[in-house]
């Protein structure tokens, strides 16, 4: 993401419509598909802010995404289904979702994560 410092994901009715991003200088470009961007504004109702992760695949992953962990050995979380909550200089508020459907806040430090132990899942609306 260099050279921007505000990258987030856009949506309307709960449907991601586009992405965009924020430059130091505060101009924004707007992209539908994350990849070819312009000025052009992009009509949205609600956004989600990148979390500074990329799952194994290199896919960005945002506020609200849901994922799986896979614990490898300096990790002290379990293996486990989570949704990224939010975003604290170098500290990320995960939330566990268990089989009782009960919800426990976990924060991880960014240096205790590796993309190879990140996967994508969903978009949690």
């Amino acid at each position: 993401m260099s050279g921007f410092k505000e990258w987030v994901r856009l949506k309307k009715n709960n449907k991601v419509v586009g992405y965009m991003r924020i430059t130091e200088s505060n101009n924004m470009f707007y992209s539908t598909d994350n990849y070819a961007w312009t000025g052009s504004k992009i009509n949205y109702d609600d956004s989600d802010k990148f979390s500074g992760l990329h799952d194994y695949n290199n896919q960005p992953i945002f506020i609200n995404d849901m994922v799986l962990l896979i614990k490898s050995p300096d990790n002290k979380f379990s293996d486990g289904q989570y949704v990224i909550k939010n975003v604290m200089k170098n500290m990320i508020e995960f939330a566990s979702i268990n089989s009782n459907k009960e919800v426990n806040t976990l924060n991880i430090n960014v240096n205790h994560l590796n993309k190879k132990n990140i996967r994508f899942i969903e978009i949690n609306s």
